[in-house]
């Protein structure tokens, strides 16, 4: 049991590390991770690690500064004023939301490079601090052998792939012009039957669910599902009226609108700071509209009557997104998009006769109607 505490004691090499070569990122900022790289290391039990404050007292006593220090020689020389076995060096940078890690094992005695370890991770600086330091530090602390054959991988996978898929549920709401047509329709129809002016067609809401792939650290791939309905039906409602040679006692209108549409695209990130992105986007869809018509009536001495019909129509959509992503925590993102939708309109000549008016048809189904618009929504993303 002595001899094996011994041997572990004599394997346990003493080190001292200097603070990471900031490239693109903040000083301040890289002397923290710096840190927690120090206390990686020690965790690891390979090492031990001279502390920061210990460090600087023994260099100023020597008047001998590490900034700008990062050569191989340099870093030998600070290591035989520590009196310490190997030093550890590196530069962390970034471009645009990459983050790039690189670091050296240094023989202090024969000057030479032992071990490297270097990671690329596109995402935030606390992912950097949480995932990637943990991951080198191990990397550095693992037997040469292992290192060499890579046979034995970091615990966590700790660049972009990490982050590669997320998946995002979205609510929002629709602002589509296939309601001027349907206006309009609405208007003629009373200015020839002189009945009362019928209700605007209310808001319609959007939810959507997306699946993401990011191809690169600005590029991604974007499929989902897109629902547009209307908030509430609109409706049409008289009671004790005379229309030609028909006496009602009460008739019901109630007609619906829906939007289906599957889609992919493409985005293209810009990262403005660690947490927060700017979203380009594009895509193409096909796109389903379900229109619904209900009529309830009963004629004066007679019985009610319930009829229902629904119509479908499909074409192809180009959708153009502008937005932006906000890192909320370590896996969770929440979202704004703008998405102007350009659609072809949807055809209405084959459209059905209502059973009751035959000329109302034009109400619920007018000529064209236009599917473009513009949609807004808010959601959150899970991240994986």
């Amino acid at each position: 049991m002595i001899f094996g505490v011994c041997y572990g004691q004599e394997n346990i090499k003493n080190i001292a590390v200097l603070d990471l070569d900031p490239t693109g990122v903040d000083e301040e900022q890289a002397r923290f991770l710096t840190d927690r790289l120090r206390a990686e290391l020690f965790k690891t039990g390979t090492f031990n690690v001279v502390e920061r404050d210990k460090m600087n007292s023994i260099l100023q006593e020597q008047g001998f500064q590490q900034s700008g220090c990062t050569s191989v020689e340099c870093a030998v020389e600070i290591g035989q004023l520590l009196n310490v076995r190997e030093m550890v060096a590196g530069t962390l940078g970034k471009i645009e939301n990459l983050y790039s890690i690189n670091l050296r094992l240094i023989d202090v005695e024969k000057g030479t490079i032992l071990k490297t370890a270097t990671r690329d991770f596109s995402g935030s600086l606390s992912d950097v601090l949480t995932r990637v330091i943990p991951d080198v530090a191990k990397k550095l602390a693992q037997p040469e052998h292992l290192a060499e054959n890579e046979t034995a991988p970091a615990e966590e996978e700790t660049n972009y792939k990490y982050y590669a898929w997320s998946v995002q549920l979205r609510y929002g709401t629709a602002n589509l012009n296939y309601k001027n047509d349907f206006n309009d329709a609405v208007k003629e129809y009373n200015d020839n039957h002189l009945l009362i002016e019928f209700d605007d067609i209310p808001a319609s809401t959007v939810g959507e669910i997306e699946i993401y792939y990011k191809i690169s650290a600005n590029w991604r791939i974007h499929s989902g599902l897109n629902i547009i309905r209307q908030s509430a039906p609109w409706k049409f409602k008289m009671d004790d009226f005379s229309l030609g040679s028909m006496q009602f006692e009460k008739l019901e209108i109630e007609r619906n609108f829906e939007f289906t549409e599957v889609f992919l695209g493409l985005d293209y990130i810009k990262s403005l700071s660690d947490k927060f992105d700017l979203v380009f986007g594009a895509g193409l869809g096909i796109y389903g509209l379900k229109t619904t018509l209900d009529n309830r009536y009963r004629l004066i001495g007679g019985d009610n009557q319930d009829s229902n019909q629904t119509k479908n129509y499909t074409n192809t959509a180009l959708n153009i997104r502008i937005g932006f992503d906000y890192r909320l925590a370590d896996k969770f993102s929440i979202f704004l998009y703008l998405d102007p939708l350009f659609a072809k309109k949807f055809k209405t000549e084959d459209k059905q006769e209502t059973t009751l008016l035959p000329d109302f048809s034009a109400i619920v189904y007018p000529e064209n109607i236009d599917g473009s618009g513009t949609l807004v929504s808010l959601g959150i993303g899970y991240l994986f």
